[in-house]
């Protein structure tokens, strides 16, 4: 299907990129998730497929 399954939640990556490696970098600072190819035959190439906004959860504190 082309998703990915990250932090508990399911992104869309690409139709093409299905049952394949994917490297995912989830830069808070930025608040973005970067997913990029990963390919066995050419590891030091590594394009990026998608870039999808992310805010961690806030976290709860019991009073």
């Amino acid at each position: 299907r082309g998703h990915v399954q990250l932090l508990g939640h399911d992104y869309f990556v690409a139709r093409n990129w299905c049952h394949r490696l994917v490297r995912c970098d989830v830069d808070l600072t930025a608040g973005e998730i970067r997913i990029h190819q990963l390919r066995r035959r050419a590891p030091h190439v590594q394009p990026l497929l998608r870039t999808i906004a992310y805010e961690p959860p806030k976290k709860r504190f019991k009073e």
